[in-house]
């Protein structure tokens, strides 16, 4: 029998997640985090000073996922419907990071919206870095494309529950910014 290792701060940074997913950050309280989490809202002070410290713990994780995967890339040309597909994948699988980029669903407090932006700005450096290497023009244009293109398939998935196929849809975008030479 396998036992669920999950430390109680993990457990409260995924019942959130869920949640900011799901309602939004403003629609969310401390109080529902703890339910989801089976503990004390109490207890959850002991772990972060409030929703706005869960929020920023969340921000490091899912933007770093996508920041990890670019800059350990190491793919060639042939791969670059690969990419576009794992980051379709992990921003299906984390569809807090889809709801992120609406500012109507999350605070622009400064210090979340400046860490928010500086995630951003790493992922697009790093993925600008890819397609400079693959001698792409307008690369700055290319990675606005594949981010936007990615978020509008992400979106279009959840909400309409019907999914294009990702491998189809990634290598027609990799097709078109591959001939854009």
């Amino acid at each position: 029998m396998v036992k669920n290792t999950k430390t109680t701060k993990e457990k409260i940074l995924d019942g959130a997640r869920k949640l900011f997913s799901r309602r939004g950050f403003d629609s969310t309280s401390m109080a529902e985090i703890a339910t989801v989490c089976g503990i004390q809202k109490g207890s959850l002070y002991y772990f972060f000073k409030n929703k706005e410290h869960i929020f920023s713990d969340i921000i490091h994780d899912v933007i770093g996922k996508i920041t990890l995967f670019l800059s350990e890339y190491k793919g060639g040309k042939e791969t670059f419907s690969a990419l576009i597909e794992e980051t379709i994948n992990i921003s299906l699988n984390d569809s807090l990071l889809v709801r992120m980029s609406d500012e109507s669903q999350f605070p622009c407090k400064p210090h979340l919206c400046k860490e928010m932006v500086k995630g951003v700005a790493t992922m697009k450096e790093h993925l600008e870095r890819i397609l400079r290497g693959w001698s792409i023009r307008e690369p700055e244009l290319a990675v606005e494309v594949v981010l936007n293109a990615v978020h509008s398939y992400v979106i279009h998935s959840k909400s309409s529950g019907r999914q294009r196929d990702k491998n189809e849809y990634a290598e027609y975008l990799a097709k078109i910014i591959s001939n854009n030479k």
